[in-house]
């Protein structure tokens, strides 16, 4: 169901600030894979749970080649849905530079 597929991902964002990745790197995962089955990759909990994980990818210092794809689509999904001046737009913006300045190439 997709509220247990968003109570995972809030989850994840909550065992993330409590210093524990392992443990959501898994539920971001499931969570991206089901919202962007259930409710297609253009849904705004789909580009969320990819905006979530690439975000913990770039915060564990690891698999940026993955996170950077997950992060342009969260930043492509935010623009498209919300518009440049929405929070969550700017969120995206702003994680999406700085995993472009992680991986020497600015934006």
């Amino acid at each position: 169901h997709r509220e247990t597929l968003v109570f995972g991902m809030n989850l994840a964002a909550v065992l993330r600030e409590l210093s524990r990745p392992a443990e959501a790197e898994p539920l971001l995962r499931e969570a991206l894979r089901g919202l962007s089955t259930q409710l297609g990759e253009q849904h705004p909990d789909a580009f969320s749970a990819a905006g979530h994980l690439s975000s913990l990818l770039l915060h564990l210092r690891r698999d940026l080649g993955e996170a950077e794809p997950l992060a342009r689509r969260a930043w492509e999904g935010s623009m498209r849905h919300f518009g440049q001046e929405h929070p969550r737009a700017l969120q995206a913006s702003s994680d999406l530079g700085q995993l472009l300045l992680e991986r020497g190439r600015p934006a």
